[in-house]
C-alpha cells in the first residue's frame, strides 16, 4: 500500500523543482553560446523532470483508482492533500510545457529560403533554355 504523505512530499517537490527552473528559464535571455547551450541543458533537464513527475502522478492515481475504497474512507486528510499536490503538479507541467515550447521556438535554426526573385530568374532561365 501507498504512502499517501509520501507520495504528497515527492509530488510537492517535483512542483516545486520544476516551478523554480520554469521560472529560471523564462528569465534568462542567452547572448553567447556558451549560455544558449546552458539554457539548452536546462530545458533538457526540465523536461526530463516533467516526464518523472508525470509518470508519478500516473502511478499514483492508480494506486488510488485501484484501492479507492480503503483511501475515501480511511485516509480523508492525506487525500485532500495529494489530490492539492497532483493539481499543482498539473499546474507545473503545463507551465513548463510552454517554456520549453517556447525556447524550441526561439532556438529553432531557421533555414534561409530561396529568394523569391533569384527562383523566379532560376525557373525563366530553365523554360527558355538558358541554364
Amino acid at each position: 500500500m501507498m504512502d499517501l504523505r509520501e507520495a504528497t512530499k515527492t509530488l510537492n517537490a517535483y512542483s516545486t523543482l520544476i516551478m523554480s527552473k520554469t521560472r529560471v528559464c523564462d528569465t534568462l535571455n542567452p547572448k553567447t553560446p556558451e549560455e544558449k547551450n546552458v539554457i539548452e541543458k536546462l530545458i533538457a533537464t526540465l523536461e526530463v523532470e516533467t516526464k518523472e513527475t508525470m509518470i508519478i502522478s500516473i502511478l499514483v492515481l492508480e494506486m488510488i483508482t485501484r484501492h479507492h475504497e480503503q483511501f475515501v474512507f480511511g485516509y480523508t486528510g492525506e487525500l485532500a492533500e495529494l489530490t492539492e499536490a497532483l493539481n499543482r503538479n498539473r499546474a507545473a507541467t503545463d507551465e513548463a510545457r510552454k517554456t520549453t515550447l517556447a525556447h524550441e521556438q526561439k532556438f529553432q535554426v531557421k533555414e534561409p529560403g530561396e529568394n523569391p526573385v533569384a527562383k523566379a530568374i532560376r525557373e525563366f532561365k530553365a523554360r527558355q533554355g538558358m541554364g
